[in-house]
């Protein structure tokens, strides 16, 4: 799987753009196993708990399995609701 970022994307309208440097970036591998290995413990979220759309990314690339997917191209588009609407439903 890989990923790129797209320095061409328009600029949010308030906030602050973080880029990882060369040594930085050294560190996806680490973290994307640290990832995998927590996904054996996943849960249906609790009340309270929030997933952004960022953790929700990490978590799907940290997960994917390159021999187990398709022999062909296949592409996905996520779309998140507002944050209040990804908050863990009530048990």
């Amino acid at each position: 799987m890989a990923w790129s970022s797209d320095a061409s994307a328009p600029l949010p309208a308030s906030g602050v753009v973080y880029e990882l440097t060369d040594y930085g970036t050294e560190l996806e591998p680490i973290l994307l196993s640290l990832g995998a290995w927590g996904a054996r413990a996943l849960r249906e979220p609790a009340e309270g708990e929030v997933i952004t759309p960022d953790s929700l990314v990490i978590a799907l690339r940290a997960t994917f399995r390159p021999r187990a997917a398709p022999p062909r191209l296949v592409s996905f588009e996520l779309r998140c609701r507002p944050r209040r609407a990804l908050r863990g439903r009530p048990r």
